[in-house]
Parts: structure tokens; C-alpha cells; sequence
């Protein structure tokens, strides 16, 4: 019974030993191998708030703008008027007048010079090319551009709005004489285009004002260009109209409601005998149509009616200084 107990006790110490040298075997045979921990998961920010765009907010007021000269008892230039010596009306109701600009202040031109250059140009052809030559060189200002338009059977745009005189002085070169007068076409599409840039949108018409192209008509032309706020100035080479020709009587009633609708004014120079004496005056009208464009003042007021309705609405503007009268558009379409 002794020797029973006996060898159990060795053979458990044996393998207690066994199992302790077999561990301690695995442990140099294997070796551990610290494994890092997990990455933590990435913090996902949340994604910022959408900002709402603000309500968008549509003025319901028309805003208008007009240019104004005025002019003495003897039609020289009156330059020192204020806000206070104009009453603007629309439709006969008075407006009050929001801003108000002098020279020197007032936007700069967008201006687009129509040379009528048809066959019955032919003869003068040469000298009026010299005086819009100089008539270039002599209008501009800092921030001024001008384009030049040639006017026959069809028109055609020689020089796009540019600021250098050199390339419209160079465009007058290349003006040849032939054809009819597509006039009223001209004005419409250069309306067009004076009307997609800002500032003060000036045609200059250097043309006896009589269409024998017959596409548009008077009215549907001065409405385009009333629509794009375009100011006139005429030229006519043809005199005064007061001849017995039923053309050049209406050609100068065209050219006289182009002008005086629209703001500017009308010249009829004498014709004179030679070309020289035709430059001078033609020179002195063009100086008269810079310093006009120069003297100019410019109202804006918003409109007390403010209907985007298209119609056409009468304006009216006094100046409340005696002996002065002023030029100033008949009126506007509201949009």
C-alpha cells in the first residue's frame, strides 16, 4: 500500500515537471509579440449647417435717368444750376429727384457717330471723313468710348466701342460712298448695341435724315432708341431743308423729332461753296455738340408709379432760374 502511494507521488511529480519544462520549451520557441492596440476611429465632424441664400428682394420702383443741357436767353451754356433749380414730371405729376450730377460728375459716353455714306455724299465725301476724324480726336475724356458706323444701302460698323482714337480716326478710311440710306436700320442697331453698356449712350447722325431704304419706319425707330435711353444729335449736310425738295424737307422733319424726342438737337448747316468753308462749319457744329455733352447735367429720380407695365410716359423738365430753357428726352418706356 506504501509503495502505491509512493509511486503516484513520483509519477505526478514527474509529470508536474514535464509539463513545466514543455511550457517553459513553448515559451522559448515562441516568444511573445506585443500586438499595438486598434486605431481609434476616426472623429467624423459633422458636416456644417447649409446657409439659406438670402430672400432675393425685387424694387418694384422705376429708376430714370436724364441727361439735361440748358441753355441762356442766347443759347450759350448755363453750367451752374443745382438740384433745386429743376422740377422733373412724369405724366404731368412731379417727381421728386433722387440724385443729381453736374459736369465733371456725370457718367461717361458710350457714343456711336452714323456716317451717311451714300452716293449723294459722294462729292463731300473726303472733308466730312477730316472733320469726324477730328471730331474723335477732340471729344474724348478719360473713360469715353466712341464706334464708328458707315451708312449706305446697308450699315455696317466699322470700329466697335474702343477708347483709342487712333482706331477710329483709322476706321474713317476705309468709308466709301455708293448705295442708298439705310438709316432708321442703323439707328435701331446701334440702339442695340449703345444699349448694352452703361453711361451716357449718344448717337451722332451725320446724314440729311432721309431714309429711301423703307425697312422701318420713323416711329418704330425712334422707339427702339427710346427704349435704350439713347440721346441724338443731328448733321445735316443738306442744309436747312427749306428748299422746295420734298425729300429734303422730309429728311430735316425726321431728323429735327429724332433729336428733340430723344434729348440732343439738330444742326443744318449752310452748304457752303467751297470744301474748306464746309470743314469749318462742320468743325464748329462738332465743338458745339462736345461742349453740350460736356455741360451736361444728369437727373435720376424713382418713379412714383412704379408699374412694369411698357408703357410710354411723358417727361417733362422746367428750370425754375428765369430766361433758361432746357433739352431733355419727351419721355421713357417703363420696364
Amino acid at each position: 500500500m506504501r509503495t502505491r502511494v509512493v509511486t503516484r507521488l513520483v509519477a505526478t511529480l514527474l509529470l508536474a515537471g514535464f509539463v513545466t519544462v514543455a511550457t517553459s520549451a513553448q515559451q522559448r520557441q515562441a516568444p511573445n509579440v506585443d500586438i499595438p492596440p486598434p486605431p481609434p476611429e476616426p472623429v467624423t465632424e459633422p458636416p456644417p449647417p447649409v446657409e439659406e441664400p438670402p430672400p432675393t428682394v425685387e424694387l418694384s420702383a422705376n429708376l430714370v435717368t436724364i441727361a439735361v443741357v440748358a441753355r441762356g436767353a442766347n443759347g450759350e451754356l448755363v453750367t451752374d444750376l443745382t438740384a433745386a433749380d429743376f422740377a422733373v414730371y412724369e405724366d404731368g405729376k412731379a417727381q421728386e429727384v433722387d440724385q443729381f450730377f453736374r459736369q465733371g460728375e456725370v457718367p461717361s459716353l458710350r457714343l456711336a457717330l452714323l456716317f451717311d455714306s451714300s452716293l449723294s455724299v459722294r462729292t463731300r465725301l473726303d472733308f466730312e471723313k477730316r472733320a469726324a476724324s477730328r471730331f474723335f480726336s477732340q471729344a474724348f475724356r478719360a473713360g469715353d468710348q466712341a464706334a464708328l458706323y458707315s451708312v449706305a444701302s446697308t450699315w455696317t460698323l466699322l470700329q466697335p466701342l474702343t477708347g483709342s482714337v487712333g482706331s477710329l480716326v483709322d476706321a474713317t478710311t476705309h468709308i466709301e460712298a455708293g448705295g442708298t440710306t439705310s438709316l432708321y436700320g442703323a439707328i435701331i442697331a446701334a440702339s442695340h448695341y449703345l444699349g448694352e453698356s452703361d453711361g451716357r449712350r449718344i448717337l451722332v447722325l451725320l446724314t440729311d435724315g432721309y431714309d429711301n431704304a423703307a425697312k422701318e419706319t420713323l416711329a418704330q425707330t425712334l422707339e427702339v432708341a427710346q427704349r435704350h435711353d439713347i440721346i441724338m444729335y443731328g448733321i445735316s449736310p443738306a442744309g436747312t431743308g427749306d428748299s422746295k425738295s420734298q425729300v429734303a424737307k422730309l429728311g430735316s422733319a425726321a431728323l429735327n423729332q429724332l433729336c428733340e424726342q430723344t434729348g440732343g438737337r439738330a444742326f443744318f448747316p449752310a452748304i457752303e461753296m467751297t470744301p474748306e468753308a464746309e470743314v469749318r462749319s462742320l468743325d464748329s457744329i462738332y465743338e458745339r455738340i462736345i461742349k453740350e455733352l460736356q455741360a451736361q447735367y444728369v437727373l435720376i429720380y424713382y418713379s412714383n408709379d412704379p408699374a412694369k407695365d411698357g408703357r410710354f410716359r411723358k417727361l417733362k423738365v422746367d428750370v425754375r432760374r428765369p430766361g433758361v430753357s432746357v433739352s431733355a428726352r419727351k419721355g421713357y418706356y417703363a420696364r
